[in-house]
Parts: structure tokens; sequence; C-alpha cells
């Protein structure tokens, strides 16, 4: 067990990019989890209704899971700021496509 220490400790001192980015990682998946958490109480406290409550909890699940993502994307890859306007460029061009087409 020491020894598994001593080079966690080793790759921390080594590398402070990447063990920032873990931890960056770490925080936003707590937050969002605590965040969800707390609106899925609050959801089931405001509505009686199983069917509701369910639909909320997840679609909830949901969007936190495409916003960690997206999040924790940012923080590991540098050009993921721009897939925002790839994504745009890609619909673009593909309701063009089917405009044309006639579909």
């Amino acid at each position: 067990m020491q020894e598994f220490r001593d080079q966690l400790t080793d790759f921390i001192a080594n590398s402070p990019e990447l063990t920032t980015q873990i931890f960056e990682t770490v925080g936003i998946i707590l937050v969002l989890w605590l965040l969800r958490f707390v609106t899925v109480r609050i959801i089931q406290r405001q509505v009686e209704d199983r069917k509701a409550v369910y639909k909320w909890r997840k679609n909830l699940t949901y969007i936190t899971a495409f916003l960690g993502a997206l999040i924790i994307g940012q923080v590991w890859f540098a050009a993921i700021g721009s897939l925002g306007t790839f994504l745009g460029l890609l619909s673009a061009g593909t309701c063009d496509r089917t405009e044309r087409s006639g579909v």
C-alpha cells in the first residue's frame, strides 16, 4: 500500500496539469450530481404524480449527463470550443441538402 502511495505522490508531482484536470473532472461530476439530487428532491416534494416524478428524474439524468459530457470535454479537449461552430455548419448543410432534395 505504501508503494502505491509513493507512486501516486510521484505522479501528482510530475504532472500538475493532468492532476488539475482530474480534480476538475471529479469536482464537476460531484457538483452536477448534487444539483440533480437536490432538484429531484424538490420535484418529489412538489409533484404527487409518480409517473411525472419518474419522467422528471429520467429527463434530469439525460440533461445532467449531456451537460457533464460537454463541460468535462472542455476540460480535457481544447478544441471542443469550436464544436458549436461545427455543429451549426453541419445542421445548416443538412437543412440545405434536405431542402434541395425536396424531402
